[in-house]
């Protein structure tokens, strides 16, 4: 029978490399994905820029009763929209999260279709396991309370 705590040994584990790690690169752009295109293993931050949170949550509220497409689970208002991690095309992702695909499975912000202020979409890369890049956007998501979107649960 293997130890019944192996996987909280991993995890404990994890967590350490998590508060060790640095990033690798860090890419900020004013809402052009291309500049994200070949990245892979990142952590992204979309924020609004000059905007209203309250109104901006309020649009998101209304488009995601429309049912059209998948989106994320709301918190509350505030200007960072959204804390996820990638890791394989950040581009791709980032694709799904303007609205610019025919994904209609996978939860999104769908910004294209009812967002019609700026935002701008900061990301880092690591060199990490998928498991340790989880734990280390938990934590940012943790710290920036983003408006949208759960804590954790994507890497299998």
């Amino acid at each position: 029978m293997t130890n019944e705590y192996t996987y909280i040994d991993n995890l404990i584990e994890d967590c350490k490399t998590a508060k060790r790690v640095t990033h690798k690169e860090m890419i900020e752009s004013p809402g052009d994905i291309t500049a994200f295109n070949g990245v892979k293993n990142a952590i992204y931050v979309i924020e609004e820029v000059g905007g209203n949170p309250d109104e901006t949550f309020k649009k998101f509220l209304e488009f995601k009763a429309k049912k059209l497409r998948p989106c994320p689970e709301e918190n509350h208002a505030g200007p960072i929209l959204y804390v996820g991690s990638s890791v394989g095309s950040l581009e791709g992702r980032l694709k799904q999260h303007i609205g610019r695909n025919n994904n209609r499975s996978t939860s999104a912000l769908n910004l294209s279709h009812w967002f019609k202020g700026e935002f701008r979409i900061i990301a880092k890369t690591y060199d990490v396991s998928p498991d340790v890049l989880q734990i280390i956007e938990d934590s940012l998501h943790f710290h920036l309370k983003p408006a949208f979107g759960k804590k954790g649960g994507n890497s299998k």
